[in-house]
């Protein structure tokens, strides 16, 4: 029989609650056929609005981590409930059970009695305002399981990416490009693939500067310390290429030359995977939206010129992907 997997809500005035239910009663058949069981984790009071509102049909039994068996659905209360959880109101109790609920899936998940967690969405301002300083959940599940040093990879089919960089403002993402940090993604990105069974793990990375540098006309950053460390990978053993341009390496990744890729900052790959999923565009559609939106946004900028450059690269780049 199958575990439980955790659902941590995340933050209660979020999309969290309504999410899960309407997952749930998604998978209801599943779930009442003992194929699938979920433990949801957070403030109960916000889930019950949710069910309410959402699936009423919906029976979502509380349970307490200490019981011997749990009912196939169920529902395991973070913390204390304090003043109400508004939808779409930030609050620092807000930030308190996101955490909570995340740090009691990471215990019974060390005690063995869930097979996984599920994150439901935080924000990370309210999880803040708490007193809990992460910038993401990839950090706080590193610390509260005792790692040092972490790799977020996202994967979607045989769309696999790591980052060098996560949350951090895009003036500093050159600073977290170094050796160390670089080799630690390769490493673990390497590992990550064998254990989901792709035997050969043929990684990309991705280059920091438009083509790579050009000869260092564009940054040094791609010469100066991803070559060198990517041909000591390759030393060692593993099967790498790069740096890799931005605008060609996810077309080459989804169409199977390689099995991950290593990208140096997050939001545009993170933008596409995630806005393809939600509207079913094609991401030349979604490319090109976002090419009219850049020349939009900064119309009276000062550097007309490296606006219209930006926006030409962008259109090229949507010309290039299915």
């Amino acid at each position: 029989m199958p575990r439980h997997l955790a659902i941590t809500m995340g933050d209660p005035a979020g999309i969290g609650p309504e999410i899960i239910v309407k997952a749930a009663r998604r998978l209801r058949d599943r779930i009442e056929a003992g194929h699938l069981k979920l433990m949801v984790i957070g403030s109960n009071f916000s889930l019950e609005q949710a069910r309410t509102q959402f699936g009423p049909e919906l029976e979502i039994p509380e349970v307490q981590a200490e019981d011997k068996d749990w009912p196939s659905l169920c529902k395991l209360q973070a913390g204390s409930e304090g003043e109400p959880i508004l939808p779409g109101r930030l609050s620092a109790d807000g930030g308190r059970f996101a955490y909570l609920a995340i740090e009691r899936g990471v215990r019974l998940a060390q005690a063995e009695r869930i097979g996984g967690i599920v994150t439901a969405p935080l924000n990370k301002e309210a999880l803040n305002k708490a007193g809990y300083h992460y910038p993401g959940h990839t950090e706080m599940l590193a610390e509260l399981t005792g790692v040092r040093g972490s790799v977020m990879m996202l994967a979607h089919g045989n769309m696999r990416v790591s980052h060098v960089s996560t949350h951090v403002a895009l003036e500093d993402v050159p600073k977290r490009l170094t050796p160390e940090r670089l080799r630690q993604v390769i490493d673990l990105t390497h590992e990550a693939l064998l254990g989901l069974g792709v035997s050969r793990a043929r990684i990309a990375v991705a280059a920091l500067n438009p083509h790579a540098g050009e000869g260092g006309l564009f940054g040094r950053q791609d010469i100066d310390v991803s070559e060198p460390t990517i041909a000591k990978a390759v030393a060692d053993g593993h099967d790498i290429v790069g740096p890799i341009p931005g605008d060609t390496i996810f077309v080459k990744l989804r169409a199977g030359q390689y099995d991950a890729a290593a990208r140096t900052f997050a939001a545009l790959g993170v933008w596409l995977d995630a806005a393809e999923k939600q509207n079913g565009r094609t991401r030349r559609d979604l490319l090109g939206a976002l090419a009219k939106q850049v020349e939009k946004d900064v119309e009276g900028a000062k550097d007309q010129e490296r606006v219209k450059a930006m926006s030409a690269a962008i259109k090229a780049l949507a010309k290039a992907t299915r």
